[in-house]
């Protein structure tokens, strides 16, 4: 007597089923790295957990909002006399997640 195998209905989504299985062990992986891929492209290797350093001119008049949420902030500039009043040189608005960000004067160059 030869043994007979039998296929079920089902037998034929077995494979589908395991590959959906893969899939679903992904996806909360997916979910948490995907939207971190634009950011991570838009950043400039000098931001980010590395940090910001700007050299400001001697002389130029600085605004300046700088915040790091784990980092330092420093800042080598003298603030103006308490009510002055006037136009700025320079804008600055550095926002760090992780690193340290430094304003000082920039070196002077040789023309």
């Amino acid at each position: 007597m030869s043994a007979v195998t039998v296929g079920t209905p089902d037998s034929g989504f077995e494979n589908l089923e395991r590959r959906y299985e893969s899939v679903a062990r992904l996806v909360p992986y997916l979910l948490l790295v995907v939207p971190l891929i634009p950011y991570a492209l838009s950043q400039a290797p000098s931001a980010g957990a590395f940090g910001i350093t700007l050299g400001v001119a001697a002389g130029a008049r600085v605004w300046m909002d700088v915040s790091s949420m784990s980092g330092t902030t420093e800042s080598d500039l003298e603030p103006d006399e308490a009510g002055a009043v006037g136009e700025v040189d320079l804008r600055i608005k550095a926002n760090s997640a992780s690193g340290d960000i430094r304003l000082q004067r920039a070196a002077p160059v040789a023309c």
